[in-house]
């Protein structure tokens, strides 16, 4: 049995990970872990277009329900498999912290996740979560960049070469 913990976060850099993870040719024996993780604390620029803190956390929780919801949903569609095999987990907190601790505990022989691409100051500011898991998970990390396809397009050249 094969454990694959994928990481997503948002729909920019979610649509090439779920693009990547449909696109793969999976042993029978694979068992796939949805995660997202969402920030106790927003970053400063969103709060102030929300009506308040609480009302920012309770909408990014129904989207980030909704985003692991509609990925479970296409990659048991693409790959042609049962709901069982996928588990949603949706958490609170520092990202990096607990994405290490799912692979741990799991265990996750392989974890997929993607990448904001950020440089520079935005980079030191936020830091990164790839480089972090690639640096001290204890499995195998794949991260995928996000693209200059889109998701829909990835799809279904895919399609196409399964044919």
């Amino acid at each position: 049995m094969t454990n694959v913990l994928i990481a997503i976060d948002d729909d920019r850099t979610s649509g090439p990970v779920i693009d990547f993870v449909c696109n793969h040719k999976w042993s029978d024996q694979t068992r796939f872990r949805l995660l997202c993780v969402c920030p106790w604390m927003p970053p400063e620029s969103q709060v102030r277009t929300s009506k308040d803190l609480q009302h920012f956390i309770e909408e990014t929780l129904k989207g980030r329900k909704l985003l692991l919801k509609d990925s479970a949903e296409r990659i048991q569609k693409e790959l042609g498999i049962s709901a069982v095999e996928i588990e949603e987990v949706l958490l609170q907190g520092q990202a990096s912290e607990l994405i290490l601790e799912l692979v741990e505990s799991w265990p996750a022989e392989l974890l997929i996740l993607g990448s904001h691409g950020r440089k520079g100051v935005d980079l030191f500011m936020m830091g990164s979560i790839s480089a972090a898991m690639v640096s001290h998970a204890p499995c195998s990390v794949i991260v995928v960049r996000p693209g200059k396809t889109n998701s829909l397009k990835s799809a279904e050249m895919a399609k196409s070469t399964r044919a």
